[in-house]
């Protein structure tokens, strides 16, 4: 600067003894700070007032101050980033008393707000979708999580109209990865509803973790019988069915097929004794034997040593994904097969059949739906499903399908502000939405009410190992907890 005495008040000046001294003064004086403010503040020089990789979402802001005026910095829809003068903070000061200067501010004001509220109104709305990625049950989360994104992009990367941003994880069957996965979801991704969920230790572990925070669940599987009862909660909307109801019609099948003796198996864990309370609630006759078998276990030789020495009319078992694989193939090698009647829940379909082919033919199983079901929804996803992913879609397909087109007539009745969770409750609860199998609606639990139906494995009308609707003995089904869940209708 030329003259640095010219930033100085009458009557003060640089005292030079051989290096330039700044007069205490020009530290205090009100009238070097006016003179800052207006020749390097608010003039046309650029300022620093922040980091872009402090906003790197969509909705994003800062605030911080230009000389003695708050601004805000945004990241817009675009995603570009703008600066606005925030008229609204406690600290603002105003150069003069300028009806115009006051009228500008006012208007960059109402175009602040817009454009932050357009930019939140498009932000997109974080689901976290968590199931069984890898190992044996792998093919089962995966079949989840393809049905699931068959929605999202047939919508254009949109549930009701809104952007949605889905991130992927794999629980590994481990509660505890599992437990880790959700306090991330929720504390560092801030996600407002989590889905998927495949086996029922896992839900028992994220449940309250989830619901307590009150960050919906919109399970797309597992449903173990204590959140169907004293343990359910408001935001919890369990989309598959509880565990028992698909065995539960086992039980009526086996009982209207008169068979007297029954052996059942299942893995020792939550479902697996769910399965079996099912299976017994409905059968009448004799269970002969009751076997749990440890939930990674592979081999079944001795247990079915054991089935073989007790002579039943009928073994009935479940075993999911590639323990369902593993079992029909060591019944089939023991000369089983086609001997004694196998009936299966959740254990045979397309995310197995595959697997077993022919040697799979004749097995009885029980589910709410299957892929020759003749409703338009139906129809629709086992189209989009195979041309999109060239195979036959599973249950578990199914349930994540009808689990995203909740979603989408839910986050459309909401206008896309999942923040309002009394009005995205009811929308859940309305279920108003083409199910693929057909009718339905939630009880007071948030659980299904449902039909559930008996299919045979037999080919298809192309020549594939597929499952095949027999019968339909539970309509309207309800499960056996919801009368224990607190909730109304």
């Amino acid at each position: 600067m030329n003259n640095p005495s010219a930033f100085l008040p009458n009557g003060l000046s640089w005292e030079l003894d051989g290096a330039s001294r700044v007069p205490f003064a020009a530290y205090t004086s009100e009238d070097i700070h006016k003179k800052e403010l207006d020749r390097f503040f608010y003039s046309k020089h650029w300022c620093y007032v922040g980091l872009e990789a402090e906003i790197p979402i969509v909705g994003d802001f800062t605030r911080t101050t230009i000389g003695e005026r708050s601004v805000i910095m945004v990241r817009d829809a675009d995603p570009s980033i703008n600066v606005v003068e925030n008229v609204c903070a406690h600290t603002i000061r105003f150069s003069g008393d300028s009806l115009n200067m006051k009228k500008i501010l006012i208007a960059i004001t109402v175009v602040a707000l817009t454009m932050i509220n357009n930019a939140q109104a498009q932000m997109p709305i974080k689901i976290g979708f968590m199931a069984e990625l890898s190992g044996p049950q792998g093919a089962i989360g995966q079949d989840q999580y393809d049905a699931f994104m068959l929605v999202v992009e047939r919508n254009g990367g949109k549930l009701g109209g809104v952007p949605v941003t889905i991130l992927k994880e794999d629980s590994q069957l481990k509660p505890d990865v599992a437990t880790q996965i959700v306090q991330k979801l929720i504390e560092r991704d801030k996600v407002s509803i989590i889905t998927g969920v495949t086996f029922s230790n896992v839900m028992m572990a994220i449940h309250k973790p989830i619901t307590e925070k009150e960050i919906f669940l919109i399970g797309s599987n597992a449903g173990p019988a204590p959140i169907a009862g004293a343990q359910c909660s408001l935001y919890q909307y369990i989309v598959s069915w509880q565990n028992d109801t698909q065995a539960e019609v086992v039980g009526q099948y086996a009982t209207d097929k008169g068979y007297k003796r029954v052996v059942g198996m299942a893995p020792n864990y939550q479902t697996g004794k769910d399965f079996m309370a099912g299976f017994k609630r409905y059968y009448i006759g004799e269970i002969v034997d009751e076997i749990y078998t440890p939930l990674y276990q592979p081999d079944f030789s001795a247990e079915l040593t054991q089935v073989a020495a007790s002579k039943p009319d009928a073994i009935f078992i479940f075993y999911p994904g590639g323990l369902g694989v593993n079992f029909v193939r060591q019944f089939q090698q023991a000369g089983m097969l086609g001997k004694i009647p196998l009936l299966t829940s959740s254990s045979m379909d397309a995310s197995n059949l595959n697997a077993l082919k022919e040697s799979s033919l004749g097995v009885i199983a029980g589910t709410f739906w299957g892929t020759d079901f003749s409703n338009a929804a139906s129809k629709q996803f086992v189209e989009a499903f195979e041309k999109k992913l060239n195979r036959i879609p599973s249950q578990f397909a199914a349930q994540s399908y009808d689990a995203a087109q909740l979603l989408d007539s839910a986050i459309a009745k909401v206008k896309g502000n999942v923040s309002d969770k009394k009005a995205l409750m009811a929308a859940l609860s309305s279920a108003d939405f083409s199910s693929v199998r057909g009718s339905f609606k939630f009880n007071n639990n948030h659980f299904p009410i449902q039909d559930m139906h008996i299919f045979e494995v037999a080919k298809d009308a192309k020549g594939r190992v597929n499952l095949k609707a027999i019968a339909t003995p539970l309509k309207n089904h309800q499960d056996a907890y919801h009368a224990q869940c607190a909730l109304k209708q």
